[in-house]
């Protein structure tokens, strides 16, 4: 009887280790090392990176070489760095559920379909990204905390409707707020006060209305892209593709 537990006991042992040995998670730590690209690591390191950290370098691109083929990396921190550039298809051959791209210099979202079902939480804030398009995210069906805060915004499409599976989004300060953003409900966080409509400039989002937001100018209902605008007195002149028009603020 004693042998037969001892066995079960052995076998329970390697069958354990087995197991393991497949969900062992490898952290790579490249934070504050003055690093101005990123760094190299060979195909048979790749394998079994589950975290990298590349966090306050100097770091001011990315291409596909970078990053593709880390079939189980599933978090990326580049927060801090000096990006402008991302290489479309970068994330291709990765799982990652979390990408941090937080304070460097990006003026579009990078192009994330390789990572559309696994991506959960996405890192944006303090980037000069200005409009975000239906078509940029709208396939990212398993995000949950998009963080856009300390952006330039002046253009953003329905994510209540977009993203159904988000939990949290972040914007501001002084962003243009539409009816939508009330639909989200506690999901949804802004950063200091609006910047329109001009009448709830100013207000606590927690005492603004969906009704004093319905007729902003940069809510549309069709995702349009607003390349530029100024007030000038009662009218606000916009650039919308290239058109300008003015329109009356009463």
């Amino acid at each position: 009887m004693k042998s037969k537990r001892l066995v079960c006991f052995l076998i329970w042992l390697v069958i354990f280790g087995q197991l393991l040995g497949k969900v062992r998670m490898v952290l790579v730590n490249h934070n504050s090392k003055g690093l101005t690209k990123m760094p190299t690591i060979n195909s048979n390191e790749r394998t079994s990176i589950t975290e990298l950290y590349c966090k306050v370098n100097s770091i001011t691109r990315i291409v596909q070489t970078d990053l593709n083929n880390f079939p189980s990396l599933d978090i990326l921190s580049l927060w801090s760095n000096q990006l402008t550039y991302i290489e479309d298809g970068s994330f291709e051959g990765t799982v990652l559920s979390r990408l941090e791209l937080g304070k460097n210099k990006l003026t579009t979202l990078p192009e994330l379909h390789e990572v559309r079902t696994s991506l959960k939480i996405l890192g944006l804030a303090y980037n000069n990204i200005r409009t975000i398009s239906f078509n940029e995210i709208e396939f990212l069906t398993s995000l949950q905390l998009l963080h856009l805060g300390y952006n330039p915004l002046v253009s953003i499409p329905d994510m209540n409707d977009l993203l159904p599976s988000m939990t949290e989004l972040e914007i501001g300060p002084s962003v243009p707020c539409c009816p939508w953003m009330k639909d989200m409900g506690a999901r949804f966080n802004i950063r200091e006060t609006c910047s329109s409509p001009p009448d709830v400039v100013g207000l606590a989002w927690a005492n603004i209305s969906s009704a004093q937001l319905i007729g902003g100018i940069f809510c549309p209902g069709e995702y349009m892209n607003f390349n530029s605008f100024v007030m000038s007195n009662n009218f606000y002149i916009v650039s919308v593709t290239g058109i300008k028009f003015n329109m009356i603020v009463e």
